[in-house]
C-alpha cells in the first residue's frame, strides 16, 4: 500500500530524472496496483521515454493495468504513443479497446477516426456504446457514423447516437435525425 500511495503522489510532483527513473522502475514491481499508479503517473506527466514500456503493460496480468497503460498513452503526444493507442482499440481484450476508444475520443486525432467506424461494427454492444460516445468529440464526417449507430439494436447505443446527433447545431446532424 505504501508503495502504491507513493507512486501515485509521484505523478503530482515536477517531474525530475530520479522521479522518471521511480515511476519507470515501478512499471515492473510485483504488485499490480504500484504499475497501475505508475502507469497513470507516467501518463499525467507525459513521459514520453516511458512509451515502450507503457506498451509493455498492454499485456500486463492485471486488467487495472492494461487499462491505467492505455490511459498513460492516450495522454502522450507523440506519433508512437497514437500508434499503440491505434493498436489497442483493435485489442481482443474488451477492457482494453473500450479504454482505448474513449482515449481516442479524448484526443479527438482525425487519423483515429475511423476506428471508432470499425468499433461501431463490434458484436459487443459496449464497444459501440463507447465508439458513439467517443464520436462526440469530433466534428464533421462522423455524423454519417453516429448515424448508423442511430439504427443500432441495442437500445443504449441507439440513445446515445440520438443524444449525439440531438446535441449538434448542424444541418447534417438534423439531417441524419430526420
Amino acid at each position: 500500500r505504501t508503495r502504491a500511495a507513493a507512486l501515485r503522489a509521484l505523478g503530482h510532483v515536477s517531474l525530475t530524472p530520479e522521479t522518471e527513473d521511480v515511476l519507470r522502475g515501478a512499471l515492473a514491481d510485483e504488485d499490480g496496483w504500484v504499475r497501475y499508479y505508475a502507469c497513470q503517473s507516467l501518463g499525467r506527466l507525459r513521459v514520453e521515454a516511458a512509451l515502450p514500456l507503457l506498451v509493455a503493460r498492454l499485456g500486463d496480468s492485471a486488467g487495472h493495468v492494461k487499462v491505467a497503460a492505455v490511459e498513460a498513452l492516450a495522454a502522450m503526444q507523440g506519433e508512437g504513443a497514437l500508434d499503440a493507442l491505434a493498436e489497442a482499440a483493435g485489442s481482443a481484450d474488451v477492457d482494453v479497446q473500450r479504454a482505448a476508444l474513449v482515449g481516442i475520443g479524448e484526443r479527438a486525432e482525425p487519423r483515429l477516426r475511423p476506428l471508432l467506424g470499425v468499433a461501431l461494427q463490434s458484436p459487443d454492444s459496449s464497444i459501440r456504446l463507447v465508439a458513439v460516445s467517443s464520436l462526440a468529440r469530433f466534428e464533421g464526417p462522423e455524423i454519417e457514423l453516429s448515424g448508423v449507430a442511430v439504427s443500432d439494436g441495442d437500445a443504449a447505443v441507439r440513445g446515445a447516437a440520438l443524444e449525439l446527433l440531438a446535441s449538434r447545431t448542424d444541418s447534417a446532424a438534423t439531417n441524419a435525425l430526420l
